[in-house]
C-alpha cells in the first residue's frame, strides 16, 4: 500500500521540482525609480564614499565622475583616472559589445529614452568587459513606466536597474 502511494506521488513530486528549478532559474529583475532606488532625492557631496572602493548610486548619477562618452561612434575619456560612467546615445549600444579595457571600471551606464527608441533585445550578458557595472541610469526623455523598461533588458544579473522621466520642453 505504501509502495502504491509513494508511485501515485512520484509524478506530482517531479512535476513540483521541474517547476521549482525553471521558475528559479527565471530571470527576474525590477526597474526602479531613481528616487525609490535612493530613498531620497539628496544629492551627496563631491567624492563622498559609501564604504571603502565603493562608489554609490547616487555619486555616480549627480556627481563629476571620471567617464566615457560615447556618441556617434565615438569614444571620448574624461578624467584622470579610469572612468566610472559610460554615457551612451542608444544607437550606440553595441559599441558596449566590443573589447575595450576603458569599460573594465565603468560602474554606471547612463543613456536617454525616447519614444522612437528600441524597446527590448538589450542583452547585459554580452557587454563582457564591463567587469565592475553595479547599475544603469534611464534617463525618459517622455512619460516612460516601469513596466516598459522591464521589457528592454535581457540576462541582467544583479545590475540595478533604475530611471528618471526628464521631459524637456
Amino acid at each position: 500500500m505504501k509502495c502504491i502511494v509513494t508511485l501515485r506521488l512520484l509524478p506530482v513530486f517531479l512535476l513540483g521540482l521541474f517547476f521549482s528549478f525553471s521558475i528559479g532559474t527565471a530571470q527576474s529583475y525590477e526597474v526602479k525609480k531613481i528616487d525609490e532606488l535612493l530613498g531620497t532625492k539628496k544629492k551627496l557631496s563631491t567624492n563622498k564614499m559609501v564604504s571603502k572602493g565603493q562608489t554609490s548610486l547616487e555619486s555616480l548619477v549627480y556627481n563629476v565622475n571620471p567617464s566615457i562618452f560615447i556618441e556617434n561612434g565615438n569614444i571620448q575619456a574624461y578624467g584622470e583616472v579610469s572612468p566610472l560612467v559610460a554615457e551612451i546615445d542608444l544607437k550606440d549600444w553595441n559599441i558596449l559589445k566590443k573589447n575595450n579595457p576603458l569599460f573594465n571600471s565603468v560602474k554606471l551606464i547612463k543613456f536617454k529614452y525616447g519614444v522612437n527608441d528600441i524597446k527590448n533585445g538589450l542583452d547585459l550578458s554580452l557587454l563582457k568587459d564591463f567587469k565592475q557595472l553595479e547599475f544603469i541610469y534611464i534617463q525618459c526623455t517622455f512619460n516612460c513606466n516601469t513596466s516598459a523598461l522591464e521589457q528592454l533588458f535581457q540576462n541582467v544579473n544583479g545590475i540595478k536597474i533604475t530611471y528618471l522621466v526628464a521631459i524637456t520642453e
